[in-house]
């Protein structure tokens, strides 16, 4: 794994930070735990990670508001500050949680015991299976009958994989502690698409073209564990077990914190129509028993083919910007990270709409900081924008 050292020198902070990070390609942005799980729309922890040595201390609390996948709460924890990440999307939640747990020595034990049992149940099954009617008995076999019985998922997968997916669910189910449970089951989220009958890793790809396409649930699940297990150890070596970690699955508009609590906010809101985040990860969230149909009609930035899809955006962000300004302490920055979208051929100028919004929150806008993606090939979003705000 890539160190943190490699790529960041101290002396940067004093010699000036050249914010489109030329030396920050992909393998120098998944180091520690920010490999962990992959997850579409991500900033590089680079950006994160001098926003907050810029504009916060040791043991200040760092919000990140559109937590997404925890980049900014892996950093906050790297740089010893405690942090507070919040979603509505509880697949997201769940991923923070996990990329955040500082493991102690008996998890680890628990957790290669729980692998194990998922071993035996899987060979058991193996070794039965010629027994076995052409159809499973999913109540015999004490599994989740409700996601097999759905044509979406079904289709997509062999009836033997299936079968194998859903007892390392029923496995992962009786698992009483929360952070073994999570870890776990984000490895089984992991491996979805790998062991189907997709031939593209990409979120809005759900075509079955490859129906002969071999794959192992068990070994697939297996490699998936073992990278887990060995970035999470990383993590928890490199953070203080002494900072504090919170996920909050909840809506941004409307949050249970307290006045002036926090130190510094850092977030990369959605782009208006641009990510579909309920449509793209359907098949996790079906999984984890969440409807997408629902979070679509709730999430700022959802529900993209309607015609008000930029009132409705700008309208969810303005109530943001206010919840942010009532959260944020005095004299405190809140850096917003925010590209242009492209909604039905025009190009919408967020940083232009944001820095209207916050002012009119109650911030003032300190800077707008224009960055080159550099590592966006396939992508026609090449730049965007850090916004600082402060509240004076």
């Amino acid at each position: 794994m890539t160190s943190l050292k490699k790529w960041i020198g101290e002396e940067e902070q004093e010699k000036g930070i050249d914010w489109d990070f030329p030396d920050a390609r992909r393998e120098k942005t998944n180091y520690s735990s920010h490999g962990v799980h992959s997850y579409t729309s991500k900033y590089i922890p680079q950006i994160p990670h001098f926003l907050i040595r810029k504009y916060s201390q040791e043991h200040d609390l760092i919000l990140d508001n559109f937590v997404g996948s925890g980049t900014t709460l892996i950093e906050a924890a790297l740089l010893n500050r405690n942090s507070i990440g919040v979603d509505l999307n509880g697949y997201p939640c769940l991923i923070s949680f996990v990329k955040t747990l500082i493991l102690k020595p008996d998890e680890i034990k628990s957790l290669k015991l729980y692998l194990g049992n998922i071993q035996n149940y899987i060979q058991s099954f193996r070794s039965q299976k010629n027994h076995l009617s052409e159809r499973v008995n999913f109540k015999e076999l004490h599994l989740d009958e409700t996601i097999a019985s759905q044509t979406f998922v079904s289709r997509l997968y062999s009836q033997e994989n299936l079968t194998e997916l859903l007892i390392i669910k029923s496995v992962i189910n009786t698992i009483e502690s929360e952070r073994i449970r999570k870890i776990l089951t984000l490895c089984l989220l992991g491996i979805l698409r790998r062991v189907s009958f997709l031939s593209s890793n990409f979120a809005n790809d759900y075509v079955p073209r490859n129906k002969n396409k071999k794959s192992d649930v068990l070994k697939e699940f297996i490699s998936e564990y073992d990278d887990i297990l060995e970035r999470l150890i990383d993590f928890s070596k490199k953070a203080s077990d002494k900072i504090k970690i919170r996920i909050l699955n909840e809506d941004t508009r409307d949050l249970s914190l307290n006045n002036e609590s926090v130190d510094l906010i850092i977030n990369h809101p959605p782009y208006i129509s641009a990510v579909p985040y309920a449509e793209y990860f359907k098949l996790e969230m079906l999984w984890l028993g969440l409807v997408p149909k629902e979070l679509n009609k709730k999430i700022i930035g959802g529900q993209r083919g309607s015609n008000n899809v930029v009132e409705r955006f700008n309208e969810g962000m303005e109530k943001t910007f206010v919840e942010m300004f009532r959260v944020l302490k005095k004299g405190k920055y809140a850096c917003v990270v925010i590209g242009n979208a492209r909604v039905k051929g025009k190009i919408i100028e967020s940083n232009k709409d944001f820095i209207e919004i916050a002012k009119k929150a109650g911030f003032t806008f300190i800077e707008d900081i224009c960055r080159n993606k550099l590592d966006c090939a396939n992508a026609w979003m090449k730049t965007e924008h850090i916004l600082i705000f402060k509240k004076e």
